[in-house]
Order: C-alpha cells, then structure tokens, then sequence
C-alpha cells in the first residue's frame, strides 16, 4: 500500500529515512480509512471462516485488517489475522496472542468490542465489531475550516480518556495511541482500537526488552513518549498520557508540538531540545489554564506529567466547568530556568558576569567603607594631637607665665575680662567653637576626678567609661568606636591626657580637685573627638553610585548579551528540529 502524506505526518518519516517497523495493527497510516470508504462492491472477495471478505480495510507490517460479513447475515466486522499466515515467527505470534489477551479483558462502549476468536487453517483470527468512523483528528475538522467547537472536542477527548484510563485500570497500557486508533463515528463516539502493542503490567515484559536490544522500535513516533523513543524501561500509563497529550496539542493547534520528520534519534533529539509553544498561540483556541493542561501531558519527564489519564480527564473537566485546574501555566522563572539549562556556555558566562558584579559590588562597598573609617581615624588622631600639643602650648606659653605676672587663671569666666581661663577650660570652650561649626565636630574632656565645679565632667556612657578604663592600662593606645551618637553615625575617639609636672601642683591643692596624691604621668582624664560620618558616608556613596551605574551598565550590556545568545540559539533549535511550520 503506497504511503500518504497524512502517514508521513502521522508516522513521522522522511521519505529517505529507515522505516519504523510496525506491530500488526490497522496499519501504519490512515490509508486503510479512505480505502474502506472506497469499497461499493458488497460482492464477497474470498472466505475467512464464516465470514465473506469485503476488502482489505489496512496492512501493517504484521497485521491485516479486512472488513467482513458473516455469511447469510448483514452483520459487518473486521477481521483481524497474521500477514505471514503460517509462515510467521513465534514472536510474531506471541504478540499477536498478547493483543487477544489484552482486548478480551475489556469492556468498554468506547472500545472497541471483542467478538470473537477462531482458528482458521491453523492461524488465529480476531473478530470485532467493524467501526463506520474517521481519526478523531479528522473528525475535528470535519465542519470546515473552523472545525469542531471546543467545548466538543473536549467532550469527545475525554471518552476516549475514560476508555484508555478503563485499559489501565486493568493492566493494558495501549502503547500506540494516535489519531487513526482513535476513530470517531457519525454520532460523535470515539472508539479506541488496535490493541496490538499494548503491554500487560501483570506480565513481565522481557519480549520488549528484546525488542529494544534489537534496535526496533514499537509505536507510531509522532506520538510516542520520550521514553519509548529511547527505549527505556519501564513504560508504565504515563507514556500513554504523553501519547493522548500530544493527540490533544493536535486538537487544539492543528499541528504537532515537534518536528516529526527524520531519524528516530532526530525526533528524541527534538523533544528533548526543543520547547513547545503553546497550543491556543497557533489556533487562537483555548487559554493558558488549557495550555498548562496540555504541556503538563506531555512534558518530557514522567513525573512532571499527570500520573494518570484519569488525572488529564479530570483536569479537563475541571477547565470546563470554570474551577481551578491541577496544572499551573509555565512561570517565567521556570522558563528561563530550561533555558539555561538548554545554553550551558552562554548561561555560565552570563552567571559569571553576575556573580562577578555582586562580588564586585561587596568588595567595593566593604573596601570604600574601609577607606572612609581608616580616613576617619586619621582625621580624628591628627586633631586629638593637635590639640594636645595646642593645649600644652598654652599652658606652657600662656597660662602660667601669665599667672605669674598676675593675672588671674581661673575656670569661671563669665562676665570677667580681669582673667584667662585654664587650660582645660580653654579646651573645652574650643570644643564648644568647634562643634558649632558646619562639620559638627565634638570635643569631650572628662575625668573620674573632675573638678567640683565641672558638672559636665565626668563619663557619661559606657564608651567613656570603658576609655577611662583601657586608657588607665595602655595611655599610649588611643580607644575608638564606630556607632551611633545622638542619633548619628560617628567616630569616637579617644587618648588619654597625662599629668605633667607643671599641672601636678594645681591640681593637688587646687580647693575644688577631688583627688590630692596626683603624680607626674598620671592619667588625668581624657579627651575624646566625636566626629560624625554623614557628610563622609554620603560622599562615598554618591562615589560609588557613580562606580556601580558605569560597572552596571558594562556588567548589564553583557548580561543582555548572554540572554539574546541563549534565545538565538534556542531559536536555531526550533527552526532546526520544529522548522517547516509555514510550509505544512
């Protein structure tokens, strides 16, 4: 029988290509429908039994199907027997024994019934019921251009699932479900036909494994789930939901999710390279909820597919009665994370320039912070020295000379113009300038042994406190912090202030010091600059906005061009392995 293009598309072959051998079956195209729909002669073409041949209704490479009337009846039916007659292999004979066994345990009005089995000449015949009907494929478009209605495609695709899940649910995986087994009558009832590759789960399946040691494969590949392209096993009900997913993609679009034309390897390589588009952006039918149904069908891995096609039915009718369906539509997250996984190079590249910047970003930020703290401490040391040696340089060159000569050294100087203040004193009035000043600098002086009448002289918080103390230790090492003060991110900084020979007399017999047994050396008190950050964080941030937009926009252009290399190549893999859409 000659091939057809709808065999071509069905089968999904190349004209140059191995052919794919065929179980028996009602042939491996829908060739046998129109040439039963061709047959007017009602004149008996041979004998079978008791049954007068009509004509051959298909041929597979096992199997002939003819359409028959049982003699002196009008009672139609097809006939179903080895095409080697006595000549075939025990092989040929076991399957064939497996399909009998298979369909005599059915019972179901959208499968198709089981009339009988003889024995003929020594070879085995099936009788069933002969089915007057087209692919349900062809059934959708049977109304013209706009074909069926969804609603009743849907109608009539979940028939055909109660029937292939009633198989199931009796140990038979169908294993060759595909448009031409799938036939629907005049009255819209499909029936599920051509048993002859189907699989008991209660038999072990060593005549597949050698089927798939020998390199054959069974099933049409067009329709055939990834792992009967493979060859892997075990097959088990989800392979037949992938079959009947793809029958709906077909439904729906028009056409198939892949390319089915060339080797077996290409159209694994297809399914597995290849992502689907979504069936209602071809028709225009359906929505996204149906389109999650239909990808979930036939996704590539079986446990990401609906774990029964009692749970693809369900589904379905669910979305028909407007509730929540189990299928989620693809997030875009999802989406690029396949196609990450599909562009390894362009993807690692991408991931490095990512982690690159983020690391990049981390560095910078630690390492400008670093700088601004060090500068910070620079600062606060210069002026800490600065005004220890002003301080002593006052009292040296000012205070006691003056005081010397008259003229009165004393802390409180209000409303006195007779007077200069001691050192401490003019410290803390510098302190005060300072912190008036627009960069709010603050100077601290205080003591455990402030003078009585410095009310403001002793440690305030634990900071000072803890100066006090490591000062007391180690007056050579200044003590600083980095934490909020008065609501502001500053720098404490604190050195110690040392008695020296020149202040030890005034302060042991000074009436208002509370401490009288001061020795040279001794730590006084201590002077502490508080200088706040804001001025220096905000510069180092407007510094490093300006690093991060032109290292961001380098890292960005780059991260862009990791992303259209990814969706260049992916689209080469379509029009490579899905190519050929416009010209179908």
């Amino acid at each position: 029988m000659e091939r057809s293009d709808t065999s071509r598309q069905e089968g999904g072959l190349d004209d140059g290509a191995k052919p794919v051998p065929r179980s028996f079956g009602f042939g491996d195209d829908d060739a046998w429908l129109r040439r039963v729909r061709s047959i007017e002669s009602a004149e008996p073409l041979g004998q079978i039994g008791a049954y007068e041949i009509l004509g051959e209704a298909g041929r597979g490479a096992q199997g002939v199907v003819y359409r028959a009337r049982r003699s002196g009846t009008r009672l139609e039916v097809a006939l179903k027997r080895l095409v080697a007659g006595s000549l075939a292999t025990p092989e040929m004979r076991r399957r064939f024994d497996r399909e009998i066994e298979a369909a005599s345990t059915l019972n179901h009005p959208n499968i198709v019934r089981i009339l009988g089995i003889d024995d003929v000449d020594g070879q085995r015949v099936l009788t069933m019921e002969w089915v007057d009907g087209v692919p349900i494929t062809e059934w959708a478009t049977a109304k013209g251009p706009a074909g069926r209605s969804l609603n009743e495609l849907m109608q009539v695709f979940m028939k055909t699932c109660e029937a292939v899940q009633h198989a199931h649910q009796r140990g038979v995986i169908h294993r060759d479900l595909k448009p031409s087994n799938l036939l629907v009558d005049d009255g819209g009832e499909p029936r599920v036909v051509d048993f002859g590759l189907a699989k008991s789960l209660d038999i072990e399946a060593s005549e597949d494994r050698t089927v798939t040691r020998t390199g054959q494969f069974v099933g049409t590949p067009a329709y055939a789930s990834p792992e009967q392209l493979q060859g892997v096993d075990p097959f088990d009900v989800r392979s037949d939901v992938y079959s009947l997913g793809v029958i709906l993609y077909h439904l729906i679009a028009g056409e198939l999710p892949y390319r089915v034309s060339g080797s077996l390897v290409e159209m694994a390589q297809a399914i597995q390279e290849t992502e689907p588009v979504s069936p209602s952006s071809l028709s225009g039918r359906g929505d996204r909820m149906l389109d999650a149904i239909v990808l979930k069908a036939i996704a590539r891995e079986k446990r990401a597919r609906y774990q029964s096609v009692e749970a693809l039915a369900d589904d379905i009718r669910r979305y028909l009665h407007g509730d929540a369906v189990m299928a989620r539509p693809m997030r875009h997250v999802d989406r690029f994370v396949r196609l990450v996984r599909r562009n390894p190079v362009a993807a690692s590249f991408m991931m490095a320039v990512f982690v690159g910047l983020i690391v990049g970003f981390v560095h910078l930020s630690r390492l400008s912070g670093s700088l601004m703290e060090q500068t910070a401490l620079e600062s606060a040391a210069m002026h800490s020295d600065m005004l220890d040696r002003l301080n002593t340089l006052y009292s040296d060159a000012v205070a006691w000379p003056m005081q010397g000569l008259g003229i009165t050294v004393t802390h409180d100087m209000a409303g006195r113009t007779d007077a200069i203040p001691l050192p401490a004193t003019f410290t803390i009035a510098l302190g005060e300038d300072m912190e008036d000043s627009k960069y709010g600098m603050k100077l601290r002086l205080y003591s455990e042994f402030p003078y009585r009448t410095r009310t403001n002289g002793g440690p305030h918080d634990n900071f000072e406190r803890d100066a006090l103390r490591q000062l007391r230790r180690q007056p050579d090492d200044p003590v600083y912090r980095f934490e909020d003060y008065n609501g502001r991110y500053s720098l404490r900084y604190a050195t110690a202030r040392r008695m020296d020979r020149s202040c030890v007399g005034c302060h042991n017999h000074h009436p208002d010091s509370p401490k009288r047994d001061w020795q040279v050396g001794d730590v006084r008190g201590v002077l502490e600059i508080i200088h706040p950050l804001a001025r220096d964080v905000e510069r180092t941030g407007e510094a490093l906005r300006g690093t991060f937009v032109l290292a961001g926009s380098i890292s960005g252009a780059l991260f862009l061009l990791s992303i259209i290399a990814m969706f260049a190549g992916n689209r080469r893999r379509v029009q490579r392995f899905a190519g050929g859409r416009q010209g179908r």
